[in-house]
């Protein structure tokens, strides 16, 4: 306790520390206005998360939202509100520390919504750990259309005695709508910063550190300038993906590369496998995502979200069960996912694989809040085949369901009467190209009933 409490002291002196007042005077002396108050906070705490799923005996929050082994901030202005405009001159200023012993942490900012259109779509790339530049272990993120807004945000930066060439430039996208004054309406924009994920239980200081830096919040600011609006005078930023940072050699197995797939056998004891399908790679247009209205990559059958892209980032790639299982032949359950991983092959950072619940047909057509995560399980679960990469893991109604099969096994949260099963696989962060993986080997999904 002693130690946990030094710690908090500590990371939160170094969070104060980051003054950005000196910026701010900077900005104003170069034609910007600044807006303060603005603050980077999570949006729920590690230990809150904890309870939550030793209550209901899943890896999700009480409630079944959310992405397990992720935690999320976003930027919240003086009000309290997370989302904003920004003219074409404009540019979102973010300091912070470096969350500690994260594998993978992304900052990206979204079109909330576009008028009355829920959008959920990336506005611009993401800058995580693989491209992101560092001072040390601070982060500055400016997030911007403007080449020569960027460049105004760096040297004032620099002027407050930050290192300048460890100024993160995240150039937003030129079908962003732009318009920050009065009666101007511009795209509604939000910010993402995603960390995953806190370190095991096992290792009491690291989740010490992790716990206590997510409670922190970090300075925020918008520098606006004058009569910016949706004109945008000068030379824009550039759209290509920001370089990766990281030196990594990474081990490219061919063998793995086949179009067969290839999953360990598993054993479940007295239980008849009633269906089988696989995982298959859900490619999204995030460019049609912004623009029409009609496009959803998550419209297949059974799933109905109401934001085009749902939230999906640039740096991972996401994969959906081919084939959907009733719930109504399906009252004890265990479902079973095998295959191949790509973590421990270098391809991605880390991998989540979440089973999912529809509400029934209508319901589910008419809200993505019947649309809702049972269990989760991610690649530290994962008892890896060192020569082959194969691995299993399951999803059980119950711990009795669980007790059957000999691989790490997840009790999922009972699921709505009438609906449907679906698996989705999220492998974040090829390192060596600082966006999603462009491929993994499928993963084979068999369902079992007791």
């Amino acid at each position: 306790m002693a130690m946990a409490m030094a710690m908090a002291t500590a990371t939160a002196t170094r969070a104060r520390a980051l003054e950005t007042d000196a910026v701010m005077r900077a900005i104003d002396e170069r034609a910007f206005a600044t807006e303060e108050g603005a603050r980077l906070a999570f949006t729920h705490d590690v230990d809150a998360e904890r309870r939550a799923i030793d209550a209901s005996g899943a890896g999700v929050d009480s409630d079944g939202k959310g992405n397990p082994g992720m935690i999320y901030a976003r930027v919240f202005d003086g009000n309290g509100a997370s989302g904003f405009r920004l003219g074409g001159e404009d540019a979102l200023c973010v300091a912070l520390r470096a969350p500690p012993e994260a594998r993978y942490f992304s900052f990206a900012p979204y079109v909330y919504r576009r008028g009355a259109r829920v959008v959920s779509a990336q506005a611009g790339h993401s800058i995580n750990n693989a491209n992101a530049k560092r001072d040390g272990d601070v982060l500055i993120f400016v997030a911007t259309h403007s080449r020569e807004t960027f460049e105004a945000m760096r040297t004032a930066f620099g002027d407050a005695g930050y290192d300048e060439g460890a100024v993160n430039l995240v150039p937003l996208f030129d079908d962003v709508r732009y318009g920050g004054g009065f009666g101007d309406f511009g795209d509604l924009l939000s910010i993402s910063f995603r960390v995953a994920f806190w370190p095991s239980r096992l290792n009491a200081t690291g989740e010490d550190a992790l716990g206590e830096w997510s409670r922190l919040e970090w300075p925020a600011f918008f520098a606006r300038r004058a009569s910016s609006g949706a004109a945008r005078g000068g030379s824009t930023v550039s759209q290509a993906l920001p370089t990766p940072t990281l030196n990594l050699t990474v081990e490219v197995d061919k063998q793995h590369e086949s179009s067969t797939i290839v999953a360990p056998v598993v054993v479940v004891d007295g239980a008849a496998r009633v269906g089988s399908t696989t995982l298959v790679v859900m490619p999204v247009d995030h460019a049609r995502c912004r623009r029409d209205p009609f496009y959803s990559p998550w419209s297949t059958a059974g799933v109905s979200v109401r934001s085009a892209c749902f939230g999906a980032t640039t740096d991972a790639l996401y994969s959906i069960s081919r084939d959907f299982m009733r719930v109504a032949s399906l009252r004890q359950f265990l479902i079973v996912v095998r295959g191949r991983d790509v973590v421990s092959r270098g391809r991605a950072a880390f991998t989540t694989i979440a089973l999912y619940a529809t509400g029934g047909p209508i319901s589910s057509f008419a809200s993505a809040r019947d649309v809702r995560v049972l269990a989760a399980v991610d690649d530290r679960a994962f008892i890896v085949d060192e020569r082959s990469s194969l691995f299993a893991v399951a999803f059980g109604s119950s711990l009795a369901a669980c007790a059957r099969v000999a691989v790490p096994c997840v009790v999922a949260a009972s699921p709505p009467a009438r609906s449907t099963l679906f698996v989705v696989c999220r492998d974040y962060l090829n390192p060596r190209t600082a966006t999603a993986p462009a491929s993994r080997p499928a993963l084979v999904v068999d369902a079992f009933a007791l």
